[in-house]
């Protein structure tokens, strides 16, 4: 049985409001436990490197995902070339964050974002590594899928965050939030 265009937005609609409110609630719930973990140096730290990663990918954004979803008869060679577009752009921005890393580190005078921003780099990367798949669902309105993904995407991330001995190492931490003697 198959759903009308009405019934197949409601339902996605549906599905898109759950991602976006579990994603908020594990969000959330990562941010309290970073700030019980960091100093509020540390916490800055996070926050400026963040700002940077997404400033950096926001720049090279080129709409990939918005072109699977809207054409209406899109060829596999099409999504291989949105893919391929995607993380050529997401490498350009992976080599921004890691050459101007030390520049930045400098400007807002904050000597530890520079090991923060080497570490956070690959963000981008990751990113650009995202099946085009996904947005095939989302074209097809399967957001339960896409619901199920990123869930688990947002419990990987809180995981990895939180129990990352690299972040302990860049900003002189340990990952309990206690000072190893800098």
């Amino acid at each position: 049985m198959t759903l009308s265009n009405t019934q197949a937005m409601l339902h996605g609609a549906k599905w898109q409001l759950i991602i976006r409110w579990v994603t908020r609630i594990l969000g959330f719930a990562s941010s309290l436990i970073l700030v019980r973990l960091l100093t509020p140096e540390d916490f800055g730290l996070v926050a400026m490197a963040t700002f940077f990663v997404y400033l950096f990918a926001t720049f090279v954004n080129c709409g990939s995902t918005s072109y699977i979803v809207r054409k209406p008869d899109i060829t596999d060679s099409e999504v291989n070339s949105a893919w391929s577009l995607n993380l050529s752009l997401m490498v350009i921005a992976f080599l921004a964050i890691v050459f101007l890393a030390k520049p930045l580190a400098d400007f807002v005078d904050m000597p530890k974002l520079e090991s923060v921003l080497y570490l956070v780099s690959v963000t981008p990367l990751l990113t650009g590594l995202k099946n085009p798949g996904i947005d095939l669902y989302e074209k097809n309105y399967n957001f339960a899928a896409i619901t199920q993904i990123e869930i688990v995407e947002k419990l990987s991330a809180v995981a990895i965050s939180l129990s990352s001995p690299g972040f302990g190492k860049a900003t002189g931490r340990s990952s309990s939030g206690h000072s190893q003697g800098w």
